[in-house]
């Protein structure tokens, strides 16, 4: 079984021995009940994993020493990032969540003329917290290294503006002119610099958006004949990129 892992402040791990409290005393010893010699893996968000044997546990705080230190290949290769419409309930929460799994580099929420909060105020201070604690609970839980950066929200112009030259740049689109991915993907004649991938909300974006997209040098592309959830369609289409770009083959 794989040693649980967890990200702490970077300047934590330059202390001997490692002083792990507050929360986290409480889940290794009331939560996951680990006890002294028992190993677990500490990470800063560098890239590195440090892996430690617990020499004191009590509640309030637990004592740590560094056994070995390793740098896992877990990261994509290129940077992902999944510009995902704002919508409601926690349809954000979840795409967070999975597209951490799948090896997003940056989420980050987006309005759109159909979007639930076109304004913005829907992703605030306190949502933006609460999806960066989701994006670090699903990088602890699929063994990555750094946790993917969840982004103030932005408005569809800006958003699209960040594409560049060399970048993969996709819009799932719902209009006849969207091209297929499968074409796309096999069309690609090199690795590109970046992949930004656009997703639009319940509905979809309007032709004017995909439109202002295709400007952009943002293609539109079909996800299929069948409409998929905003959700769906924004982790559907990172899996399928990842895929096509080597990123899920074994290291």
């Amino acid at each position: 079984m794989a040693p649980h892992r967890f990200f702490v402040a970077p300047e934590l791990l330059r202390r001997s021995p490692i002083p792990l409290e507050g929360p986290l005393a409480h889940q290794l010893t009331r939560v996951l009940r680990l006890k002294p010699g028992d190993r677990i893996e500490l990470l800063d968000g560098s890239g590195e994993v440090w892996s430690v044997a617990l020499e004191q546990v009590t509640p309030h705080l637990c004592l740590a020493r560094e056994v070995a230190r390793y740098r896992p290949v877990t990261e994509p290769v290129m940077p992902i990032t999944l510009y995902q419409a704002i919508s409601k309930g926690h349809k954000l929460d979840w795409a967070c969540q999975k597209a951490t799994e799948l090896g997003v580099s940056e989420l980050v929420p987006m309005a759109t003329a159909r979007s639930i909060g076109a304004d913005l105020r829907q992703v605030g201070p306190t949502k933006l917290e609460r999806l960066q604690r989701i994006a670090q609970e699903a990088a602890e839980q699929s063994g990555r290294a750094r946790v993917p950066q969840v982004r103030p929200p932005l408005p569809l112009a800006e958003a699209l503006a960040e594409a560049a030259p060399g970048d993969l740049a996709l819009v799932g689109a719902l209009t006849p002119e969207a091209r297929s991915l499968r074409q796309v993907l096999g069309q690609l004649a090199a690795p590109p610099a970046a992949v930004r991938l656009y997703i639009g909300p319940e509905g979809g974006m309007e032709e004017a958006e995909v439109e202002q997209a295709r400007a952009h040098g943002v293609l539109p592309i079909s996800l299929g004949p069948r409409v998929l959830r905003t959700e769906t369609a924004g982790i559907a289409l990172l899996a399928i990129v990842a895929y096509a770009l080597g990123e899920l083959e074994p290291r």
